[in-house]
C-alpha cells in the first residue's frame, strides 16, 4: 500500500521551501503563495510541508548553509522561472 496521495504539488513545496529559506515567516508565505499561482495554503499547512523538509531548523542554520541549500535549489528548479531571482538570496 502506498499511503495517501500528496495534497500539494512538488512545484508548491519547492516555492514553500525557498521562500522559507530566504526568510519569510510562516504567515507570510501562507498569505502570499496564491500570487505565485499555486492553491492558497493556511500557516499550519506551511508549517507542516517545512517540517518534512531538511529546512525546519531555520532559525539554528547559519547564513551560509541557508544560502547553500538556496543555490542548490536554484539550481534545480521547478517553479517554472515564476521566483524572482532575489528570493534565491537570503535576507538580511
Amino acid at each position: 500500500m502506498r499511503g495517501r496521495p500528496r495534497k500539494y504539488s512538488d512545484k508548491q513545496r519547492f516555492i514553500v521551501s525557498v521562500l522559507w529559506l530566504h526568510g519569510m515567516s510562516e504567515q507570510t508565505i501562507a498569505d502570499g503563495v496564491s500570487g505565485y499561482g499555486i492553491r492558497p495554503m493556511s500557516r499550519a499547512a506551511v508549517g507542516g510541508q517545512l517540517s518534512q523538509t531538511p529546512f525546519r531548523g531555520r532559525d539554528k542554520m547559519p547564513v551560509a548553509v541557508r544560502q547553500r541549500f538556496l543555490d542548490q535549489l536554484k539550481s534545480h528548479r521547478l517553479d517554472g522561472g515564476i521566483l524572482p531571482d532575489n528570493v534565491f538570496k537570503v535576507m538580511p
